[in-house]
């Protein structure tokens, strides 16, 4: 039987992957990921492959394989105009890989609010120096940015399109964004099958029980700009009495200095009450201190921190996402209870939880869409629908 191929890259994400697969189909795929071989940070439950990209490519024309799945675009792009015609790409989607690709029309001032995106800007400016004082020029900085823009498919400038366009299968996170897609670049072919990373029974609930919801906050999942973090800081700290709470901020992810000031930021805003995660965290650990929040701040204008959100709603926390994200669009066409970050309320308020009957609701519609059960049929489907 042709196997399938999985490129990766070390992320927690992974080991649901490599457990779903080979839940639905045991010993067909083979899982991959490029460069040289290190010691994995973030996978846990299986070794994969480290290759060479010329390793890589050799693996994609072989007649053993009938698909590569790509979980994330990233540094795999290039590989895409080497994959035999006859073998099925699939793209999973990862939120941070699409947007601006394929979604930058929605969002013609980027992802970032304003006071965030003056301090994205002081920061890479803070970059810019500190690379001329390694006797870098403004030219060799600009060139260089322009090489790492142009260069994911190793290709012409413009032949982007012709490369994504070679894909059979694009599975963004939601159903939504795919409709997005599909809106916003009508020459996109690839088709559209439902599979997420994760279910319900082995990674959404906290110790097998759903009522284990805190009163404190949670803000954001990242130490990426797309969080928002100054305006959410600001809306918070302007319409809620937090005096008993304690805000967790995840910052173990993503830029270490956009992270250090945005934890200088939270405890000027609100002192002693203001956590900062700054290590990773073991996720059994992780999913306990989730546990401890009862509200939770999403202020993504995109679809992100997914999986933190699913946690949470199971445990019947209440949520505040940005009314511009999709996810507020998808969770809202499902009826579920969920507040938008509304600048308008401008007055001192307190945090009420959710209704049993509310939590419950919310419980449903994740559970339907991320139980066990769905998530084998809808990786066999997709198993079948890329090997046959």
């Amino acid at each position: 039987m042709k196997k399938i191929l999985h490129l990766m890259h070390d992320d927690k994400f992974l080991d649901m992957a490599y457990r779903e697969f080979e839940r639905c189909a045991p010993r067909q795929s083979l899982y991959a990921i490029q460069g040289k071989k290190t010691q994995l940070k973030y996978i846990k439950n299986f070794q994969p492959q480290f290759c060479t990209q010329s390793e890589i490519i050799n693996i994609c024309k072989s007649t053993e394989i009938s698909s590569v799945v790509f979980h994330s675009l990233g540094q795999y792009a290039p590989l895409i105009r080497h994959i035999p015609k006859e073998k099925k790409i699939v793209w999973l989607g990862w939120g941070y890989d699409y947007y601006d690709r394929l979604l930058q029309g929605f969002y013609p001032q980027g992802l970032t609010l304003p006071r965030t995106r003056d301090l994205s800007g002081k920061i890479a400016a803070e970059k810019c120096l500190l690379e001329r004082l390694r006797n870098k020029t403004p030219l060799d900085i600009a060139q260089a940015i322009k090489r790492k823009a142009s260069a994911w498919l190793n290709t012409p400038e413009g032949s982007e399109q012709k490369s994504l366009d070679r894909i059979d299968y694009f599975i963004p996170v939601l159903e939504t964004e795919y409709e997005m897609a599909r809106h916003q670049n009508p020459w996109l072919k690839a088709r559209y099958i439902p599979w997420n990373y994760g279910t319900v029974e082995d990674d959404f609930i906290c110790d097998g029980s759903l009522n284990c919801i805190g009163d404190n906050i949670l803000i954001g999942n990242s130490a990426a700009p797309e969080n928002n973090h100054l305006e959410i800081f600001s809306f918070i700290k302007n319409r809620f009495d937090i005096s008993n709470k304690t805000i967790f901020c995840p910052l173990s992810y993503g830029n270490p200095r956009y992270a250090q000031v945005i934890a200088d930021a939270g405890r000027k805003y609100f002192g002693k009450n203001f956590t900062p995660l700054m290590e990773f965290m073991e996720s059994q650990e992780y999913i306990k201190l989730l546990s401890s929040c009862g509200y939770v701040f999403m202020n993504h204008l995109r679809q992100q921190a997914l999986g933190n959100i699913c946690i949470l709603m199971m445990a019947g926390a209440k949520i505040y996402l940005n009314p511009n994200s999709p996810l507020c669009l998808w969770l809202n066409q499902r009826g579920a209870h969920i507040e938008t970050i509304n600048e308008d309320n401008n007055y001192i308020q307190y945090l009420s939880s959710l209704t049993e009957s509310e939590k419950e609701k919310n419980r449903n519609i994740i559970y339907s869409h991320w139980n066990r059960k769905s998530q084998l049929r809808k990786t066999m489907e997709l198993v079948n629908a890329i090997t046959c």
